[in-house]
């Protein structure tokens, strides 16, 4: 019977798919609900789809977001439709916050949502900007799937700007105190172009590593070597279901985790996790950090 029930569920989540992700659904909405107020994602979104499945998936930003300060800056980097953000601000509405999305879709949504949210939060600080961040990688197009937009590198015409250049435009803002980065594949690009920022500020890092090829895989390892070298000692890792695995000061465990993906994304041994998400700090947010981890756990 539980077999039949299964086998019934597959067929139904496989119908529901094809349907939903049809031409004729294109324009249709869906909320999403927070304590406070709710947002409109497009029909193919996946993120309530995920949190079903995995309840701590897309949950450690709020937990964070509550420890940064008023009138200090939290910056989202692939704010897509302003799910991270709306999470953020249902805990914390006092920091200002920059969220910057290059996909034309995801940002005519974050316009829209930012909208709804401020109804509710009429004092909310906020600054959108469409670009994409990066360094090195630019001339680029968007490829769109479930929910999520992914950097091609070939015949594109986007244009990156880096996050130092862009923060010229806040030179006011007195303290930037957590950086979040969700560019699938490329956020070690996207760091390597915030380093003077990180320099001077040295805010709370969270960054998505995943990576398909192994150049990336090597950017993200100088990267993370990078930010050790101006002081961020203290890295947690969550699998990319939103459990964390560990703490640590060990870049060598970091590598080592990574490689087990790796071979994963050779077939060398069963898929068990996709990435890491890595928290990351310096000694000036270390209590703070320890504070979240508890709450995470």
């Amino acid at each position: 019977m539980n077999l039949i029930k299964k086998i019934r569920k597959k067929i139904f989540n496989y119908f529901y798919t094809k349907i939903r992700n049809s031409y004729l659904f294109r324009n249709v909405t869906r909320n999403y609900n927070y304590k406070n107020f709710s947002i409109l994602l497009p029909i193919k979104h996946m993120l309530p789809d995920y949190q079903k499945a995995h309840p701590k998936y897309d949950k450690i930003l709020p937990i964070v977001s509550k420890y940064i300060n008023q009138n200090e800056m939290i910056i989202d980097i692939g704010a897509n439709v302003g799910d991270t953000l709306a999470g953020m601000v249902d805990e914390n509405s006092n920091p200002i916050y920059l969220c910057i999305e290059p996909e034309d879709e995801y940002y005519s949504y974050l316009l829209k949502n930012v909208d709804i949210i401020k109804k509710k939060k009429p004092n909310l600080k906020v600054h959108l900007l469409k670009q994409f961040v990066g360094n090195k990688i630019s001339n680029i197009s968007l490829d769109k799937k479930g929910g999520t937009a992914k950097a091609n590198l070939v015949g594109g015409n986007i244009k990156s700007k880096t996050l130092d250049d862009i923060l010229i435009n806040f030179e006011n803002i007195e303290k930037i105190n957590l950086l979040k980065v969700d560019t699938d594949g490329f956020d070690y690009d996207v760091l390597e172009s915030a380093l003077k920022t990180i320099k001077k500020h040295k805010p709370i890092i969270f960054f998505e590593c995943q990576y398909e090829l192994e150049y990336q895989k090597i950017n993200y390892k100088n990267i993370i070597k990078t930010l050790q070298s101006l002081g961020y000692f203290y890295w947690t890792l969550f699998d990319n279901y939103g459990e964390k695995i560990i703490t640590t000061q060990n870049l060598g465990t970091i590598y080592s985790l990574m490689e087990y993906v790796w071979k994963q994304n050779l077939g060398e041994t069963k898929r068990t996790i996709y990435y890491y998400d890595l928290l990351v700090c310096c000694d000036n947010n270390k209590e703070i950090v320890d504070n979240i981890i508890k709450e995470i756990e």
